[in-house]
């Protein structure tokens, strides 16, 4: 069987492995059966949870545009 290997502090996928119902959890760890579940989820207690995705390197980076007085500010701190 495909099995979660799940931390209990948090609920966060370590791995996934295939075991039976007669392999034991690690100390800390919980072990939830899944055709779906992928390292570096999380377990909500009935339900996995995929992490966003990172953002992509052709999103461009939103810089906030400043006002002169912003920028002055800014520019002072910096020295």
């Amino acid at each position: 069987m495909r099995k979660a290997l799940i931390r209990e502090s948090d609920g966060y996928v370590e791995n996934v492995i295939v075991a039976d119902d007669n392999f034991p959890a690690p100390e800390g760890r919980i072990l939830v059966e899944s055709d779906s579940a992928g390292p570096g989820d999380t377990w909500d207690g009935t339900d996995f949870v995929r992490p966003d995705p990172p953002p992509s390197p052709e999103d461009p980076v939103r810089v906030p545009q400043l006002s002169a007085d912003e920028l002055e500010q800014v520019r002072a701190l910096l020295g």
